[in-house]
């Protein structure tokens, strides 16, 4: 009992502590309202696929989206899945006022999961309170929150949870429990957050952690146990996230981002110059910091003075310790990053992960994680010199935990920079007033649509399409595909009917009136209101010009004229898109497959399905192909350039006779084409012709993607530019395609393996703890 007073005196330190927190995050609290800013605009669509899978399919875990960039995986590290913090908000609340709870409860939690530790390093619960309110209140987590960075929120607030367990590990005597316990705080940290973008900085602390552990007079006996505890963080963390890494694994490597330069890599880099203005403390603004919109990134990530100040004399009155130590090289390796060091490009060049990685201000997660712990050292240690002074007889702990507490409220919620919404909207009712794309809503059959002014992935219009119920030909994604987005999509500028409408692209907005062949008005709707509080960029998403396009194609249709293009990628890339782009090439009547697969003798299975074949390089024939070439020219194919014949070149005219196709391609009605759910789709073909069954999806692109005619497998090849055909010999009644990715089965068998190990380990020590208590108690008796 004598412990009770004390329980309820930090029961009260904690509550004050969170609505001190929640003050300073007051202005983003909503049911309604969110940030409308990139990160928000990326989340939006993919939650809204989700709750549709789950609402309107049954299917809890999607894998792939139609909505987005003509359809794409859902896993490229922006959604989180239902099995997220995000996605079990969505479903209890309104869909927006979850998005908003799930970017402000991890602030919350921050500063719950840093007091834990704090309260474990420092034993005390006023100094604990402290740290927590300066991991929650200033720093990364401020510039995360007000730019609405949903993952990394969580990520962050789950650092020090995850750096509990490893404390506990070397100094508790159940160390295996406690890696375990770290270990599934890991996995949970990915699962949650798995852009990694956190948990990429989170393993250079650890590694700054498990040096310091090894600094010790005994090292020959740590050895070996600081090993054992990594090993069990890393198994546990990553086969408890399998699933996920290996999802956002393919996704990357199949993008963009599976390695990208140096330059855009170390973007965002501060300089030695701006160092103290963006981590410590905003000097030249003064006062009005805290009201003003600063320009350029001036008190971003700024601890304030007064935390580092207390940091830095932690760290110097502690030298000697271990967790100084850490802390110390935690704040180093931090610096290293963020001012894009010649280590930094050590890690760019040499370490996997972090080749496709940018942006080296996020490294400022361990800035916020360092200062504020070295700053616990720090109150700790001035509190015990100033007691033990002599003018410090009468001064007891808490008065100059008030005093320092009392500084540095002013110094973080006064003199810096506020956590200030942008573009603060009523999100529903911004987009259910668009009126462009609401008009579709109810349109039946597949398609898509596009806006004129849209030529990359930034400032999207995917939430005012995706909540009307449309699918977008471009998409907001961290993760684009090159061949996509800068081949297909640029070459289609010089034709957009026709290469739009090859990905059933059936309308198109302007914020101008347009003259483009292939394009009919369909209505001028009234202009956007420039006073609304959505940005500038986004006024594109209004039109308020409507275009309907007459080369529009349907999602699915047999092409029983095909040409098929063969040789190295790169010159059958370049062949495709230059006959694409002639007027005589028309694709509801033909089809081009595009194949490296070399020599011809490769393709013998779908030879006699194409009508033409031309030869882009050196490696499309060999010594052996005279024999398959002479057999499909004798059944009346065409050759370009004919080497039977002896020519080298291709003639304009055997070309136009390629072209050149009196019957028109057999559209499948969309009432054919039944979506089981968005990773299942089923098209009855109706004993089909000979041809190709030619689709406006990029399945071909993405290896989880399998197609079965009457049950038989086929191949998925690559038409059009970027379509997907798949061969038919005639007669098939149905076509099923499946997204079922290797990389989920072997992430779903690790994690089972991990749970099955996890589940033993855990029944064991509940077994040898709660057994022998029993034990003792029977025989006590």
């Amino acid at each position: 009992m004598a412990d009770e007073p004390a329980r309820w005196k930090e029961i009260a330190v904690i509550l004050f502590l969170l609505a001190t927190v929640a003050l300073n995050i007051l202005p983003f609290l909503s049911i309604s309202r969110l940030p409308f800013l990139d990160p928000t605009t990326g989340q939006i669509p993919r939650i809204l696929a989700l709750k549709e899978s789950v609402q309107k399919y049954g299917d809890l875990f999607p894998l792939w989206t139609p909505y987005l960039n003509s359809g794409e995986p859902i896993y490229d590290g922006i959604f989180q899945g239902i099995d997220s913090l995000t996605g079990l908000l969505v479903f209890i609340l309104p869909t927006f006022g979850g998005i908003n709870l799930s970017f402000s409860i991890p602030v919350l939690l921050s500063a719950i999961f840093m007091y834990l530790l704090a309260k474990y390093l420092f034993k005390d619960p006023l100094v604990a309170a402290l740290v927590a309110f300066v991991y929650s209140s200033a720093g990364y987590i401020i510039i995360m929150l007000v730019t609405s960075s949903i993952n990394q929120l969580i990520g962050f607030a789950l650092n020090p949870l995850i750096l509990l367990f490893l404390f506990k590990a070397f100094k508790e005597k159940n160390w295996h429990f406690n890696a375990i316990l770290s270990g599934i705080f890991l996995a949970l940290q990915i699962r949650l957050a798995p852009d990694m973008k956190i948990t990429l900085f989170l393993f250079l602390t650890l590694t700054a952690f498990f040096i310091t552990q090894l600094i010790r007079p005994y090292i020959k006996r740590i050895f070996f146990k600081t090993i054992a505890i990594g090993l069990i963080l890393c198994i546990v963390g990553a086969g408890l996230a399998a699933d996920k890494i290996l999802l956002v694994k393919d996704t990357v490597d199949a993008s963009n981002r599976v390695q990208i330069t140096y330059e855009e890599s170390s973007l965002r880099k501060t300089s030695l110059g701006e160092f103290f203005g963006v981590a410590v403390q905003p000097v030249s603004e003064g006062f009005k910091i805290r009201y003003t919109d600063s320009k350029g990134r001036v008190g971003w990530f700024a601890m304030g003075i007064v935390a580092t100040l207390l940091a830095l004399v932690g760290l110097a009155l502690n030298w000697k310790n271990r967790l100084s130590i850490f802390l110390f090289l935690t704040l180093l390796l931090c610096f290293l990053v963020v001012t894009a060091s010649p280590f930094f490009y050590f890690l760019w060049k040499y370490v996997p992960p972090w080749g496709s990685f940018r942006y080296v201000e996020r490294g400022f997660s361990m800035w916020s994680l360092g200062i504020s712990l070295a700053m616990g050292l720090g109150i700790v240690s001035l509190s015990s010199r100033i007691r033990n002074s002599k003018s410090g007889k009468n001064i007891q702990h808490w008065h100059v935990v008030a005093a320092i507490g009392l500084l540095l409220v002013l110094n973080l919620l006064v003199f810096n920079r506020a956590p200030t919404p942008g573009y603060y909207c009523d999100i529903q009712k911004v987009l259910n007033e668009n009126p462009v794309w609401m008009s579709l809503k109810n349109e039946p059959g597949y398609f898509r649509v596009h806006e004129f002014e849209t030529r990359g992935i930034d400032w999207p219009a995917d939430p005012y399409v995706v909540n009307a119920g449309l699918e977008h030909l471009y998409g907001y994604t961290s993760t684009w595909i090159p061949e996509y987005l800068a081949e297909y999509l640029v070459a289609a500028q010089q034709s957009p009917a026709k290469m739009w409408g090859i990905m059933n692209v059936k309308y198109v907005s302007s914020m101008q009136p347009v003259s483009v062949s292939g394009f009919k008005l369909v209505k001028q709707f009234a202009a956007p209101n420039p006073d609304s509080c959505v940005p500038k960029e986004e006024l594109r998403s209004y039109g308020p010009y409507l275009y309907e396009n007459e080369e529009f194609l349907p999602r699915a249709q047999i092409s029983r004229n095909a040409i098929l293009i063969i040789g190295n990628s790169q010159s059958v890339t370049s062949a495709a898109y230059q006959i694409m782009l002639n007027d005589r090439f028309q694709p509801d009547k033909s089809v081009i497959i595009m194949t490296d697969e070399t020599p011809i003798e490769k393709n013998s299975d779908i030879i006699n399905l194409v009508n033409t074949v031309i030869l882009t390089s050196s490696d499309a024939i060999d010594q052996n192909s005279d024999g398959i070439l002479t057999q499909f020219k004798q059944q009346g194919g065409k050759i370009l350039p004919d080497v039977i014949a002896g020519k080298t070149t291709i003639e304009q005219s055997e070309l136009a006779s390629a072209l050149n196709s009196s019957s028109k391609n057999t559209f499948i009605p969309d009432s054919s084409i039944v979506r089981k759910n968005f990773d299942h789709v089923e098209i009855t073909l109706n004993n089909s012709e000979k041809g190709f069954l030619v689709l406006s999806e990029r399945f071909f692109y993405f290896k989880g993607w399998k197609a079965n005619i009457d049950g038989k497998p086929v191949n998925l090849l690559r038409a059009n530019g970027f379509v997907t055909a798949i061969p038919l010999r005639g007669g098939e009644k149905k076509a099923v395609l499946t997204y079922e990715p290797a990389s989920l089965k072997i992430g779903l068998a690790v994690l089972l393996i991990t749970l099955a190990a996890l589940i033993c380990y855990f029944s064991y020590f509940a077994y040898k703890k709660f057994g022998r208590t029993h034990k003792d108690l029977k025989s006590s008796s």
